[in-house]
């Protein structure tokens, strides 16, 4: 009784351990590997000419003998190849259905589809995909050099780079496909990231080859990098079980995912991607999950690692302002309280010596993007007043506090970002830095006078109806002063 006693407590540890580490999110750390190595598909062409390791047959050793002809080793093998061209249409047949698998469809993790190892079929997928050694490093410096970095920086350059080592091996500008190495699961969320950078880089390029000035551009529109990239890096995101508690490198994917979303040219003419409402509030519970709404500060493993402080800090503000761009322009309820997060905004300081830490690898670009992060925030928390009124359906606001909510924004916009377009236009782009800041003076310029002018708009619909039912020569007055109002906007 005591040994059956033994063996229960035993076990009942190991399920509350195995319990504790799921809720954590901890088991996607778990090694998807055997002895080092992803379980060896046995329809590869490695497994299939390797059977010289194996013992062989009377059978096999007497064909093997036999003088001419065809041997019945020969009849085995394309035997076996035929089932991979069998396995291959098969593939081909419902791959458009894997590919259009977008959150919140795949929430609960894996695909609909039956397979017994999901891993293996999204790697040969990003296999298939992935393109030369040489394009994938030049769009990466593409990438950490352009302004849509500065304005969204979800990856760390510098720690970016150390991963996609590990998984592809070191920079070596050759014209042959690298080989992936993934020993955890974490490891298809880095590779969504790098799918995702590859796919937002080659969108920097000009359209077409006459529009090209360097042997570099020529070189990356000969190697197209397609929407298909988007499509196999959401199969990597599919992997991880969304609903369950967040870890940081798939929020990163996810992330990179939704900013794709957002600018990319194949979502049409809408205010945002089609997906974005749900996917927002999925990233929001995400973030707070992980705890990127406490600043790191409070941490003894992440405080005295000023790199992952910072990046910390700026994840969770993407996340705020990704919220918050939302109820701007769909007018949707914001998630995020003002007071719901302790998170210090991202800032860069010199050291001791006088020096910015080793970490930074552009000086500039991190002081333009804190800038704008601090200068964001500030116009964010003036926008929240007005946006309070506009989405309060229980009770009705005075027209004269709207007005005077909106003439705060205008002041503390017009005061820190332009007087107007043109004024935002002309700034000067000598360096990446200042183009950050007139990228993102611009964007958030646009937005911040999108939602001014319609609520200018439905302020003058609602006076001019006001006329229309009790004319009066004040109403008069008011509603010209807003149909004037629109015409400078």
């Amino acid at each position: 009784s005591d040994f059956q006693c033994s063996n229960t407590s035993e076990y009942i540890d190991q399920a509350f351990k195995n319990k504790l580490i799921e809720n954590e999110g901890l088991d996607e750390m778990c090694s998807i590997v055997k002895k080092g190595q992803i379980a060896q598909n046995p329809l590869s062409v490695t497994s299939l000419l390797n059977d010289e390791k194996k013992p062989e047959s009377s059978t096999e050793a007497q064909s093997k003998d036999s003088p001419g002809g065809v041997t019945d080793r020969d009849i085995l093998i394309w035997r076996k190849l035929q089932t991979v061209l069998s396995t291959l249409q098969q593939q081909e047949q419902h791959q458009a259905q894997l590919s259009n698998q977008r959150i919140p469809e795949m929430l609960y993790g894996h695909s609909n589809i039956s397979n017994s190892n999901p891993e293996l079929e999204v790697l040969i997928r990003v296999q298939n995909v992935l393109p030369s050694d040489k394009l994938i490093w030049l769009h990466i410096d593409n990438y950490f050099r352009s302004p849509l970095h500065g304005l969204f920086p979800i990856l760390s350059e510098d720690w970016f780079r150390d991963t996609i080592t590990t998984l592809i091996g070191e920079r070596r500008n050759v014209d042959t496909k690298p080989h992936i190495t993934i020993s955890k699961r974490f490891g298809f969320s880095n590779i969504g990231s790098l799918l995702v950078v590859l796919r937002l880089s080659y969108l920097m390029y000009p359209k077409s080859l006459e529009d090209c000035n360097t042997e570099e551009e020529v070189y990356v529109l000969s190697n197209p990098i397609g929407t298909e990239f988007i499509d196999v890096a959401q199969m990597c995101l599919n992997l991880f079980k969304m609903l369950r508690k967040g870890v940081l490198p798939v929020l990163h994917c996810a992330l990179l995912l939704r900013i794709y979303r957002r600018f990319s040219p194949e979502e049409g003419d809408i205010v945002d991607g089609g997906d974005t409402e749900p996917f927002t509030g999925l990233l929001v519970q995400m973030a707070t999950s992980i705890g990127l709404n406490t600043d790191a500060e409070t941490s003894y493993q992440l405080s005295p690692y000023h790199m992952y402080l910072q990046a910390w800090r700026k994840c969770w503000y993407i996340v705020y302002f990704l919220d918050y761009y939302e109820g701007m322009n769909m007018g949707n309820t914001i998630m995020i309280g003002e007071h719901s997060f302790s998170t210090k905004l991202p800032t860069l300081e010199m050291n001791e010596k006088n020096e910015y830490p080793s970490f930074v690898i552009d000086p500039d670009l991190e002081l333009a993007t804190s800038g704008c992060f601090k200068k964001n925030f500030e116009l964010s928390l003036e926008c929240r007043k007005i946006l309070r009124i506009v989405m309060n359906k229980r009770t009705r606001t005075n027209c004269r506090e709207v007005q005077a909510t909106l003439n705060q924004v205008e002041v503390y916009l017009h005061s820190n970002y332009g007087s107007d377009l043109k004024d935002i236009i002309s700034q000067p782009c000598h360096n990446l830095g200042s183009s950050v800041k007139k990228c993102n003076d611009f964007e958030i310029y646009l937005q911040t006078m999108s939602t001014i002018f319609m609520i200018y708009y439905h302020l003058f619909l609602h006076i001019d109806n006001c006329v229309s039912n009790e004319p009066d020569q004040q109403h008069c007055e008011v509603s010209f002063f807003y149909l004037k109002k629109l015409a400078e906007l």
